[in-house]
């Protein structure tokens, strides 16, 4: 998973989170990951799938994000 910093935090930002779905099972704990990111930071979060993003949009990200978690391999 990796946030995407840009500019300040005001009482309007958002956080960005792309995420690689791994072992989510469905639509409901999506629901329930998204709820927690909101609970922690207590701001708007856009959180999308790694899947649905572009090559050349993940190109453009690339710099900016900051991966949080990684899965050992």
């Amino acid at each position: 998973m990796a946030l995407t910093p840009l500019g300040d935090i005001n009482p309007d930002s958002d956080l960005d989170f792309r995420l690689d779905k791994g072992e989510i099972g469905g639509y409901f704990q999506l629901a329930g990951f998204h709820n927690a990111l909101l609970d922690a930071f207590g701001l708007k979060i856009d959180l999308v799938e790694t899947d649905s993003l572009e090559d050349e949009f993940l190109d453009r990200i690339a710099d900016d994000e900051v991966i949080i978690y990684e899965r050992p391999t």
